[in-house]
């Protein structure tokens, strides 16, 4: 796992593809004790580690931290479940290359994710945490394809949708 404080993490592209220092809302993340200053972190990460289906080399080195944070502080925040799912599902779909010395600590927190999504095992899961839980976890198992359409049920109107398609089928 590439340290926090590597000087390799500004030279890394985002979801914007250009230069996005992850490191530092890393730091923050792993500092932030107070729900809605975790809420403020990951929505920023959101917004610079995914852009309309673009991820970077940055939202991939950022991965095994995300879990690692999200184990350690146990995050119950849905944003971080889904955001994992979510690159790693566009890491495959864009077919990016994790560094071979990093591959390990990649691969190894995708297989923590279920300790990550056990920690909510009491909480009431809400729409958008079934769907990220569910996601991130046929992802962890290669079910790349599946994942993604898990995440799509998050709005609704699509199931909606697909339940009728079922009822004429």
């Amino acid at each position: 796992m590439l340290p926090l404080d590597s000087l390799q993490w500004q030279y890394f592209n985002g979801g914007y593809h250009s230069n996005y220092d992850v490191s530092a809302p890393l730091k923050k993340l792993e500092a932030a004790t107070a729900p809605e200053d975790i809420a403020a972190i990951l929505d920023e990460l959101w917004e610079e580690l995914h852009h309309q289906g673009d991820i970077g080399m940055a939202s991939c080195m950022a991965v095994p931290h995300l879990v690692r944070i999200g184990i350690e502080k146990q995050i119950t925040d849905w944003r971080l479940i889904g955001l994992v799912a979510t690159i790693d599902i566009q890491r495959h779909k864009s077919s990016i290359n994790i560094p071979p010395e990093y591959q390990q600590a990649y691969f190894s927190s995708m297989q923590n994710i279920n300790r990550l999504i056990g920690i909510n095992q009491a909480l009431q899961w809400d729409r958008s945490f079934a769907c990220c839980a569910l996601a991130a976890v046929a992802a962890s198992k290669g079910n790349y394809d599946m994942a993604e359409v898990i995440l799509e049920f998050e709005d609704e109107d699509l199931t909606e949708k697909f339940e009728e398609f079922l009822d004429q089928y």
